[in-house]
């Protein structure tokens, strides 16, 4: 599951659903299936097991540390690419994330010192403009935008996306 969702707000329902979450999910789920498995069969050790044992909470905190240090052992099927997309999931999420905090921070400046009127007219307007630029580095990118770095991240260009989705019979 996507870090966000297992985060209090996402566990509360209070995180919008959007196609990056889906796409870090499909991730998590491959991650899994080519870390703890090796030629169809379960590895011994199976180096994620600690994951199941976990609440949303633990299972953010271990995801996180995962993206900071992959234990991706030698002969993994996929080993790059895992890597990769792992790294890259990790780059997104850490520049997300300082953004957000970032954001707040200025955000709460301005109003406490607004509210005690520490700030001269050009602090104010440095600090709005300091926010009005971070809300728009956190705004979402389009659904099309996320697929097409995520197919870029794990080595698919478009062409490889069509030559499946064109072998998909429908229902």
């Amino acid at each position: 599951m996507a870090i966000d969702l297992l985060r209090h707000n996402g566990q509360d329902d209070e995180v919008a659903h959007l196609y990056r979450l889906d796409m870090e999910s499909f991730v998590w789920v491959v991650v899994w299936i080519c870390l703890q498995y090796k030629e169809r069969t379960s590895r011994t050790p199976r180096p994620l097991d600690a994951w199941v044992k976990v609440d949303a909470k633990g299972s953010v905190l271990q995801k996180r540390d995962f993206l900071a240090d992959p234990p991706a052992p030698r002969g993994t099927t996929h080993r790059a690419r895992i890597l990769a997309t792992v790294n890259s999931l990790h780059d997104r999420q850490n520049a997300r994330d300082s953004k957000k905090t970032l954001l707040d921070t200025f955000e709460t400046q301005l109003s406490d010192r607004m509210a005690d009127s520490t700030l001269g007219t050009s602090q104010i307007a440095e600090l709005e403009q300091k926010i009005k630029q971070l809300k728009i580095d956190v705004v979402e990118q389009s659904d099309d935008a996320a697929f097409k770095d995520f197919t870029e991240t794990i080595g698919f260009g478009s062409n490889d996306i069509d030559a499946v989705v064109s072998r998909v019979r429908p229902l």
